[in-house]
């Protein structure tokens, strides 16, 4: 009996100790998940006393802001602005657009040495002047000397810094290459399209030799309005489903497809972005497999959209309020930080807290 009676007290204390742990760990669940939920992102307004429209940003390895107002307020100057406080302070330098006509998209070496259209600045923007054959649109350098250039969907080479440019790929299409993205220098992509009337035609160019040679993916694509690749093999695309034209106007939206074999072959993740968010999306950016940002055009202003499960759904993380500021362009530099730009001198950058 005596036996019983302790072995009994230990069952009772055995299962009270259990109790016990089953309690703590939905404690420490509760409190992870609670952490886990309250986590929250923010796009902050950052002041740069400036009314012109912005066109792009080029982030330095030093973290460097630089951004480039292709026209100014009063339709006469280029502007470049830079940053090296993460934008609590800037350095404007501009000069008359009528001599280097306004630009769209700039690429900077560093903060002095930056290449817009077919013009080159060794002073961070302050002169310009007009250097080699290639006459703007798309840059990538892998270095000083050897880089990509791309107009339309001809593909230009140079290993002198931007001197002289050969083609090493060109077609005669209505499509043009808004996207280009390289890995070690020697696997790259270059991607676009055009939508027009009946028209709806996209392409993905693949290179796998450092952009000496370029052959196009098989798969016959739509529209192709974002590109993100997170390595060699794995990445996203966002396509457009408009069929062009009145009648056809029921079957505009998007959709996000998914390789994971470097282009080979793609899966369909989500063609309800559009609808859900009446949102038209212009770039992607995805940080893994799963975490990723949309910035597109909404019906009045513009939206950056997030995801945390691969693409599958969405939230809004910013919207403008007006048209009076919509956004151009989106960079994401790591998981917590972005910058985002548009008109009317609209600059954001993201946090987390």
């Amino acid at each position: 009996m005596l036996v019983d009676n302790v072995i009994h007290q230990l069952f009772i204390k055995f299962e009270t100790m259990k109790k016990h742990i089953v309690l703590i760990v939905v404690l420490f669940s509760f409190i992870s998940c609670k952490k886990e939920s309250t986590s929250k992102a923010k796009w902050e307004t950052i002041n740069v006393n400036y009314l012109g429209d912005f066109n792009d940003i080029f982030i330095l390895p030093n973290d460097t802001l630089m951004i480039l107002s292709g026209l100014d307020p009063t339709f006469q100057k280029t502007c470049i602005f830079e940053s090296d406080d993460s934008g609590n302070t800037w350095n404007q330098k501009c000069v008359d657009k009528l001599v280097i006509g306004g630009f769209s998209n700039f690429y900077c070496f560093n903060h002095l040495k930056i290449f817009s259209g077919k013009f080159r600045s060794n002073d961070g923007g302050t002169s310009w002047k007009s250097v080699g054959d290639f006459n703007g649109g798309l840059y990538y350098f892998f270095n000083n000397s050897t880089g990509i250039g791309i107009s339309g969907f001809t593909i230009y080479k140079t290993i002198d810094g931007g001197n002289t440019f050969s083609i090493v790929y060109d077609t005669l299409s209505y499509v043009g290459c808004q996207y280009v993205q390289f890995f070690d220098n020697i696997i790259g992509y270059a991607a676009g399209g055009a939508v027009f009337d009946s028209y709806n035609s996209g392409i993905i160019l693949k290179t796998t030799n450092g952009g000496n040679f370029w052959a196009p993916l098989p798969t016959q694509f739509k529209s192709i309005i974002g590109m993100s690749f997170i390595t060699s093999d794995i990445g996203y695309i966002i396509i457009n489903l408009q069929n062009g034209g009145i009648d056809n106007a029921n079957l505009e939206g998007v959709e996000l497809l998914k390789t994971v074999d470097g282009g080979n072959s793609w899966i369909s993740v989500n063609s309800e972005i559009f609808n859900q968010f009446n949102t038209m999306p212009f770039e992607c950016y995805f940080l893994d497999e799963n975490n990723g940002y949309i910035c597109g055009s909404a019906l009045e202003g513009s939206k950056i959209l997030s995801t945390s499960d691969g693409g599958k759904s969405w939230k809004v993380e910013y919207e403008t309020s007006s048209n009076s500021h919509v956004l151009i362009k989106m960079i994401i530099t790591s998981a917590t930080t972005g910058y985002a730009i548009g008109t009317n001198g609209l600059l954001l950058k993201r946090i987390e807290y």
